[in-house]
């Protein structure tokens, strides 16, 4: 089977890494400023050409100038540039990992806000994105794991990221099938998105050592 042709842009070295095991990729995108030293190091280590953009207009342009970059699936994990329209028509198609379900925590802060919610789990949820709307498209598949009100936040978003390569090989996996379609789902199912958090009650998440105290 002939690998998928790909490009990445995003935070999460642990998809990443999936991407790059399981297609031919041919770049990686990171937001200015922001990349994680991690990413950073893997595309160095792998020889792995990294673009860096700071909005969309910018990742527009990188589309304009690199047309090796065209044509392909571009896989998004963890990042705050948005994908505008003539990025989304060059693509084969666009895939997004979202820290969260998109039923429940579309938005900033996915978990932080389940936890205020006080879910019983979190998500990770693998869709496509085919228009200008955020955290919206044709669902390919979710991953639930329970949240553990016992412990910190730091030891739930550690496990919520210790799945995420297994989840991506088996997205990748699904998308590779021929004939697999992802589910069209209707947005008005879902819940309204989350606004920003505010910066207070954001790091009294994060530092939480007991989030079942929040």
């Amino acid at each position: 089977m002939a690998r998928l042709p790909a490009v990445f842009m995003g935070h999460f070295v642990e998809v990443l890494r999936s991407v790059d095991r399981h297609t031919d990729l041919a770049a990686v995108i990171g937001e200015e400023g922001k990349t994680p030293a991690s990413v950073r190091a893997y595309c160095v280590q792998r020889s792995l050409p990294l673009h860096h953009v700071t909005n969309s207009a910018e990742l527009a342009a990188l589309f304009v100038d690199r047309e090796e970059l065209c044509g392909r699936t571009f896989f998004s994990a963890g990042c705050g540039v948005l994908f505008p329209q003539t990025v989304i028509d060059t693509c084969a198609r666009v895939v997004n990992f979202h820290p969260g379900d998109l039923f429940t925590c579309r938005g900033r802060h996915p978990l932080p806000f389940a936890i205020l919610k006080k879910l019983p789990q979190m998500c990770i949820s693998a869709h496509c994105i085919d228009s200008e709307k955020i955290d919206a498209g044709p669902l390919i598949a979710r991953l639930f794991l329970s949240i553990n009100y016992n412990v910190s936040y730091a030891a739930n978003e550690g496990v919520l990221l210790s799945a995420l390569t297994g989840f991506a090989d088996s997205v990748i996996a699904l998308l590779q099938r021929e004939g697999f379609k992802p589910w069209s789902w209707q947005e008005e199912l879902a819940a309204p998105y989350n606004k920003k958090l505010d910066p207070e009650t954001l790091a009294r998440v994060l530092n939480s050592k007991h989030i079942g105290i929040l």
